[in-house]
């Protein structure tokens, strides 16, 4: 079995981490959900609470099953397989969605990449703030073949640091129509989406 962790924030910007177990024969199961405090950039405390959730599934099982732990590649992690390793017979490693989101974020710093994302980001907040405008669009969206493929979608900020300086300034009117009639936009909106596809699809099937 292997034990993978995923950190996140709550509505109240409390952090958190949820414990998943993974095994080939059956669904990933989330085991344990934890608050995190103070203390959580610490390698020894990271280590601490990965090796108690460790124990607890071993007991659950009667004997050792865990054999791996999947977290992301930050330092301290790294420090933390250090620790684990070094502890119990298990292996650990860096999560491989983790480190293509890195990839990407670097890719899309690109100042061509970079602003045709930042007008995609500006248009899709500026019909997504209006109502009527985001009904009309749903309806369109509706009548064509494909509608469910498309939707307005924001970037995650926390997946995409440099992602947190765009849109901060509500898009006027002039500005939304300006890109709209913009063919180049559009055109290396389309080299965008056809440069990172591939990789997107991958991230999809690892996470």
């Amino acid at each position: 079995m292997s034990q993978r962790l995923c950190w996140w924030s709550n509505v109240c910007k409390e952090k958190v981490v949820n414990y998943f177990v993974v095994w080939p024969l059956m669904r990933p199961l989330l085991w344990y959900t934890r608050m995190i405090g103070k203390d959580e950039q610490t390698s020894e405390y990271v280590a601490d609470k990965i090796g108690s959730v460790i124990d607890e599934v071993n007991d659950a099982a009667g004997k050792p099953v865990v054999i791996s732990v999947t977290t992301d590649n930050a330092p301290v992690m790294q420090k933390a397989w250090e620790l684990l390793e070094q502890q119990r017979s298990i292996f650990c490693n860096g999560c491989s969605s983790h480190a293509l989101n890195h990839i990407l974020e670097e890719v899309l710093r690109l100042p061509w990449m970079e602003l045709a994302l930042s007008k995609s980001v500006t248009l899709s907040k500026f019909i997504r703030n209006r109502l009527q405008l985001l009904d009309k669009f749903r309806e369109l969206q509706n009548d064509g073949k494909e509608g469910h493929r498309r939707a307005l979608r924001l970037p995650v900020p926390t997946r995409w640091t440099f992602m947190k300086r765009f849109g901060k300034k509500p898009a006027r009117l002039n500005e939304a129509r300006g890109i709209v009639e913009d063919k180049e936009f559009w055109k290396r909106l389309k080299q965008v989406q056809k440069l990172l596809q591939p990789v997107v699809v991958v991230i999809a099937m690892l996470e």
